[in-house]
């Protein structure tokens, strides 16, 4: 609610800065000023112009204004509100020492040049906010290019007018710094994401903080002097904060964005990314340009008129290339989503487009058929609440058909994922679900490999449990062993959705070396009410493809039931599976001997029962202690179970015993 009432906070801004902007034409008489000893300097004159019509001329000074002295813009800017368009003012000039008044007409055009240079970049700008705002879920990045490009849209979209200003001077002036202020950092910030985190960021974690106290202590600085003196002012501590806001930390700011741009559009692993960084890199280009010709001009002492309007318009090429990069190179990963927004956006207006006019034509035909009776209210009324009631199902329905249509790798994925989580159950123990499970999705999604981890109920210990990659060794399940208060694991645990590799290896350096030695582009959280089940790793996608927004999505639900169903698994085991042996516990067994000696006596069929015990068991366990012991009843056990039938039942009875 906050980002829509922002988002319309600054529409209006910019509908009335426009309408004040027109009003401001009506006082003005075409001269460019200057504040100098002595009066206002003329440095241009507008060509046209009444000021150039009654013969003024750059260079002129202006020391009165309606027969009073004017020698600030305090002074200027009262008696300039009371102007009005075809009203003639008496203008004093000094030119070469000699003083006269020159009457002048007041009004000018709008200047729909200076106009655009910033109302176009405003509407740009707060159109990537309302497409951001459109999307189902936003991200740490989407929301901070959110608020990046509103507060570029409310910074232009503030008033600009020089006379007669709706906002107080102090006003303006105190949020021009606040804006600017905030802008830098977020726009650094932004760009130490593009496409992931900026390894600077992840060494050093005072950097980001560094930046935005580096530019919103200056700017606090100037918004509270502005308050105080009323804009334009000349403290001391104001001028100073100035001067280091303009000549040194925006420049460094700008640079340090480009540099993290820059280092990920050659360095980044993939192509796509590489021309993420690269297209976003371009955007911001033109105005790191500008921030630097401009400090340079002003340590020469050089004040280019043209920076005014190229400065607005610089603002333009970043949100187009982010959108370009979302639309062409999947930025932030959500280019489905965005289609699948604009086609459900269609397809809502078009139904109640098609109800609305149903509701007319209808109403109409039964006013043109029954004249004035009441009869027509009450048919309408009914038209109405029948045309209300299918709403709902009819929009469903063309849903159903668009999806259908336009989206049929969602259905058929979907489909594939809802039968692989029933058919998990019918594995049978939990060893067979984990291989089932892995397989079934690199099938699925098309993967180049995919790895199951459990966490250890007892411990905690998250350990391998099944994968399909093929150097898996004899050591792959101790070195993939991690402990379950690892920051990594915390950080999925706490999103339960699937988050890329690159965004957990800077959390935690041991899953990060495990991510990178096997390769893993996506982790898949499995939690069950908030306790971690298992992590699904999977690898990058065959022929190079990239994971999409509709395949993370599901994923992320599909993640749910795969949890529920192992977790389900697991406790029926830890009732009835032995943990050492992985064989059935003595009571589960007798349990199951008596059903198969009531089954055989019922319909009188033969049961074969058999004990087997291990001689001299005693001995291993004191001669070479008790973890070979339990080592060797491990190995005995999995040799046993490879050698029944699938309709036999084997379990432990004893110490070493097995029945």
């Amino acid at each position: 609610m906050a980002s829509v009432a922002l988002v319309s906070a600054i529409v209006i801004l910019l509908s009335l800065s426009v309408l004040w902007e027109a009003r401001s034409a009506d006082t003005r008489i075409g001269v460019g000023l200057d504040e100098k000893p002595g009066g206002l300097l003329i440095d241009s004159v507008d060509p046209g112009s009444p000021a150039e019509r009654a013969g003024l001329e750059a260079g002129d000074l202006l020391v009165g204004l309606a027969g009073r002295p004017v020698v600030t813009f305090e002074d200027f800017d009262p008696l300039a509100a009371g102007f009005r368009r075809g009203s003639e003012v008496l203008v004093t000039v000094l030119r070469d020492g000699v003083s006269s008044q020159v009457p002048v007409a007041v009004g000018t055009d709008i200047a729909w040049e200076l106009l655009a240079s910033w109302a176009l970049p405003a509407l740009v700008n707060l159109a990537l906010c309302v497409l951001l705002l459109m999307l189902p879920e936003r991200t740490g990045r989407t929301r901070l290019l959110f608020l990046l490009c509103a507060t570029v849209s409310f910074e232009l979209a503030l008033p600009a007018a020089e006379i007669d200003n709706p906002l107080p001077s102090g006003v303006l002036w105190a949020l021009l710094y606040l804006l600017q202020g905030i802008e830098a950092p977020l726009e650094i910030h932004l760009a130490a994401l593009i496409p992931h985190r900026h390894r600077w960021v992840e060494r050093f974690r005072w950097l980001l903080p560094l930046v935005y106290a580096a530019s919103l202590v200056p700017a606090l600085i100037l918004a509270v002097d502005a308050l105080v003196y009323g804009g334009f002012t000349q403290s001391p501590l104001a001028q100073s904060a100035g001067f280091a806001d303009e000549r040194l930390i925006v420049p460094l700011g700008s640079l340090l964005s480009a540099v993290f741009l820059g280092t990920a559009a050659l360095s980044a692993s993939r192509a796509r990314e590489r021309h993420q960084a690269a297209l976003v890199l371009a955007g911001l280009m033109p105005y790191v340009l500008l921030v630097w010709f401009d400090a340079v001009s002003q340590l020469f002492g050089r004040d280019f008129e043209w920076l005014q309007s190229a400065f607005p318009l610089s603002a333009v090429f970043l949100p187009m290339a982010i959108f370009v990069a979302i639309v062409r190179f999947d930025l932030f990963e959500v280019q489905e989503r965005i289609r699948r927004w604009l086609a459900y956006s269609v397809l809502t207006a078009s139904v109640v487009l098609a109800v609305f006019l149903l509701i007319a034509l209808g109403a109409s035909a039964f006013a043109r058929s029954l004249g004035s009776s009441v009869g027509p209210l009450w048919i309408a009324s009914g038209l109405s609440l029948v045309l209300g009631l299918l709403f709902f199902p009819l929009r469903s329905t063309l849903q159903a058909m668009v999806e259908r249509r336009f989206f049929p790798e969602r259905i058929e994925l979907r489909r594939q994922l809802t039968d692989l989580a029933g058919d998990l159950a019918g594995e049978g123990k939990v060893p067979a679900m984990a291989s089932a499970l892995v397989h079934r999705l690199v099938d699925i999604l098309r993967l180049e490999s995919a790895t199951l981890l459990l966490a250890e109920p007892r411990n905690g210990l998250v350990h391998f449990a099944a994968s399909t990659l093929l150097r898996q060794g004899a050591n792959f399940e101790e070195t993939f062993l991690l402990a379950s208060d690892d920051a990594g694991l915390q950080a999925l645990v706490s999103a339960q959705v699937p988050m890329t590799a690159s965004s957990l290896a800077g959390l935690s350096a041991p899953l990060g070396q495990r991510l990178s030695a096997y390769e893993v582009e996506m982790v898949v959280p499995l939690v069950n009410r908030d306790h971690l089940v298992g992590v699904l790793l999977l690898g990058p996608k065959a022929g190079g493809r990239r994971f999409l927004g509709e395949e993370v999505d599901l994923m992320g639900l599909f993640s749910h039931h795969v949890a529920s169903t192992l977790e389900n698994a697991r406790l029926f085991e830890s009732v009835t599976i032995e943990s050492l042996t992985g064989l059935l516990r003595r009571e589960a067994t007798l349990e199951l001997l008596e059903k198969e000696l009531h089954r055989a006596l019922r319909y009188r069929r033969p049961l074969s029962v058999a004990m087997l015990d291990l001689d001299h068991f005693k001995a291993i366990n004191d001669r070479y202690g008790h973890l070979v012991g339990d080592a060797l009843l491990k190995r005995i056990a999995s040799t046993l179970d490879g050698q029944i039938r699938s309709t036999d039942f084997l379990g432990r009875y004893g110490g070493e015993e097995f029945l």
